[in-house]
């Protein structure tokens, strides 16, 4: 247990700090480097003196998997061969001070490993620089190495590595990147308490919020919310002899709190679900000590407890809060707090970060600068695991690529991002390498110069603040689309989807520029016509049906791609009415949300796309009502008014309660607000109604929203039609 002094953990920071030190030292000065594989006849997989059954396992593991890639049965040998094959051995040994040693001789390379669940990675490390170096040996299905076959020493900085992106998801390919699976390795992942507490449970299970339960939340005090997790142990993995598991007890992802008589015993406050979660979870811990159960660190478990966890009990603290920028670290004393005070009840912390935009998996996102960063902080924190959440089971742009990198990282946060991005996009581009490089590390390098944090949940009119160049995009993605022209095989395929993913960020450009420079349409009097070109797009978007992984472009699981290719379609194939205030400047008189200042965006003539609400709507949240004032000088014979609003649950945004249009600041007109339909997740509402604007000098427009919490409105379109 961590005695959890200050001093004690200045002493285990330093140690950490001289681990990483270790990075540097064993993995870049190479006392001794290995032969050349393809000088030799063939290799043999030799044994240690007095091998162990572990060393044993792992060497006959090599000899199948190497066999099965030798173009001839002869080159690979067991246990012992002729003079002129090459010598791999490998070493289990749990005494070793270092996680990992690779020792060279001459036409040898022993490795050593500390602990069995490394050593697939490092297997199929040697595996694919034999394949490098020597055509016998077939390995172009792995990864690029990421260890240089020389001398060296060294600690891995976490004892749990995953980055959650789609290569990743396999989980036979997970060792082979160095890194756990949640689908292996854990009994309960994440939010996902649903899954044992099963649909049919009592209301007990529930939790009591103001009085009445709730069934968004749990009650973390009830007999039958610890009998059904119990039950789901026992059932699907028994008690842990066989295998342990890890298993997070988390709250849903909400932030109410079970006020029960028994979890307000338990020490609950309407803010704090810390003491009766751990109650649980330390019950949960005593019935299973072969298992490994995790509390959160997350809205309402943000407190720690008061006192110490036995051994099998940590907690994975969410760095939702923690800015994802270049320089962060720097002023992160709030989150070195949080972390330090979570060591003074358990040396068992996991990190929960984020490496994806989640509103947003097509447009490239460049966090691996500053998650390199970070991963330096949080190994001199002692951490002792990450969870790098990406777009899991979903396509994102350069998400394969982030994946790999990702993993090294992990294993060696020291390791130059550059050269594993060129190693990973000259392995899997050949011809088109050289460009994706470039153009993924001139976005890092803007992501890494710009003062603004990356928006986790954000469009492309927040990447455009943030680190893309409008011109630099347009620019490359017409030359991926060149490419693709001539590119063949599997790198045809890969760059077909990153072209497809693309498309819909070079229509979101156009959306926002909309009858500007590269915009998707054009004037056409006091209408707009939208380009051609637009429709080529829209089509090509179509193809996304032919790639599973590709349905949606967020962290929403429905065809969203689909109601977003219909939206745009909806647009080219609608007639636009004539607005009398086209490209015209509307200005608010209340206060507006941060971001959504701009405006223009009411009177370009373009509707938003219900699919997506960062497309062209003004998002308001801030107060009861969102007031605009119209310009009507040009508008005087207008005969009525149009407006645009979304209406999606989902994501907290519905129809207004209210429109009114006052003229002159005396003559008032309340607008009928339709009923959205109900059972779509999103979709467009029109409002509208007859007015006269006849020596009308102002008019201004009050929208309210619905009563209630999180029920923000966003609008679109604002129409003055003769």
């Amino acid at each position: 247990m961590c005695t959890c002094s200050s001093s004690s953990i200045s002493k285990q920071i330093k140690v950490l700090i001289a681990i990483c030190f270790v990075f540097i030292v064993g993995t870049g000065c190479a006392n001794n480097v290995h032969d050349s594989f393809a000088m030799w006849q063939g290799y043999v997989i030799t044994l240690p003196e007095n091998a162990t059954p572990a060393d044993q396992k792992w060497g006959k593991y090599l000899y199948n998997h190497l066999l099965k890639r030798a173009s001839e049965a002869k080159y690979v040998a067991y246990a012992s061969g002729p003079a002129d094959y090459y010598k791999l051995q490998i070493v289990i040994d749990s005494s070793m001070k270092s996680d990992y040693k690779v020792i060279c001789g001459k036409g040898s390379v022993t490795m050593k490993v500390k602990n069995e669940k490394d050593v697939v990675w490092m297997l199929y490390q040697v595996m694919k620089k034999i394949g490098d170096e020597d055509a016998r040996i077939s390995s172009d299905d792995l990864p690029p190495a990421m260890l240089t076959m020389n001398d060296t020493t060294a600690m891995l900085p976490f004892e749990y590595r995953e980055a959650y992106f789609e290569p990743n998801t396999v989980v036979d390919d997970s060792p082979i990147f160095g890194m756990n699976n949640v689908s292996s390795d854990w009994g309960l992942w994440g939010h996902h308490l649903p899954t044992a507490i099963g649909k049919d449970a009592p209301n007990s299970v529930y939790a009591t919020v103001d009085g009445e339960k709730y069934e968004d939340q749990y009650c973390f005090s009830s007999e039958d919310t610890y009998k059904r997790i119990e039950s789901y142990i026992i059932d699907n993995f028994g008690d842990g002899h066989k295998q342990s598991y890890r298993f997070s007890i988390f709250p849903n992802d909400d932030d109410c709190v079970c006020m029960c008589a028994q979890c307000k015993a338990a020490g609950n406050t309407p803010k704090n679900a810390t003491p009766a979660v751990t109650k649980l979870i330390l019950r949960l811990a005593k019935r299973f000590p072969l298992h490994r159960f995790y509390t959160s660190c997350y809205l309402s478990t943000k407190t720690p407890p008061t006192t110490e966890f036995p051994d099998n009990v940590g907690v994975v603290i969410s760095a939702m809060d923690f800015p994802l920028k270049e320089g962060g670290t720097k002023n992160a004393g709030k989150f070195t707090d949080l972390v330090e005070q979570w060591q003074k009840v358990t040396p068992h912390i996991y990190v929960w970060d984020y490496v994806n935009n989640f509103d947003d998996y097509f447009t490239p996102f460049p966090s691996l600068y500053v998650m390199q960063e970070r991963l330096k902080y949080y190994c001199d924190l002692g951490v002792k695991g990450v969870f790098l959440n990406g777009s899991g089971y979903s396509y994102s742009s350069f998400g394969d690529m982030q994946n790999y990198v990702l993993a090294a990282l992990m294993i060696n946060p020291y390791w130059n991002v550059d050269e594993l991005v060129a190693r990973y996009f000259n392995q899997y581009f050949p011809t088109t390498a050289e460009m994706l490089t470039d153009y993924c590390l001139k976005l890092e390098k803007a992501a890494q110069t710009n003062k603004a944090s990356l928006n986790l949940y954000g469009g492309v009119y927040d990447a455009i603040g943030e680190y893309l160049d409008t011109d630099e995009f347009a620019n490359f993605y017409d030359e991926i689309g060149k490419s693709l022209k001539s590119a063949k095989g599997d790198e045809h395929t890969r760059l077909s989807k990153f072209y497809l993913a693309l498309t819909y960020t070079r229509l979101e450009l156009a959306r926002i520029a909309a009858t500007g420079d590269d915009g998707c349409a054009v004037k056409n009097g006091i209408s707009v016509k939208i380009k051609p070109e637009v429709s080529e797009m829209v089509n090509h978007l179509m193809d996304y049906k032919g790639f599973e992984d590709m349905s949606s472009f967020c962290e929403k699981e429905d065809d969203l791609m689909g109601d977003y290719i219909n939206g745009w379609k909806t647009i080219i194939d609608t007639p636009q009415l004539p607005n009398l205030i086209l490209s015209q400047k509307v200005t608010a008189l209340s206060k507006l949300d941060e971001g959504y200042e701009n405006l223009e965006m009411l009177t370009d003539g373009i509707h938003g796309i219900a699919a997506n609400y960062h497309s062209g709507w003004i998002i308001s949240s801030l107060n009861p009502q969102l007031i605009l004032s119209v310009p009507v000088a040009s508008a005087q014979n207008a005969h009525s008014i149009t407006l645009s609003f979304l209406h999606s649950p989902h994501f907290h945004i519905f129809a207004p309660k209210s429109v009114e249009v006052i003229k002159n600041n005396s003559e008032s007109v309340v607008l009928k607000v339709p009923e959205p339909i109900g059972d779509k997740p999103q979709e467009l509402v029109t409002v509208s109604g007859n007015i006269n604007l006849s020596g009308a000098k102002s008019l201004t427009v009050k929208i309210t929203r619905q009563d209630g919490k999180r029920k923000n409105i966003a609008c679109d379109e604002i129409q003055l039609n003769p």
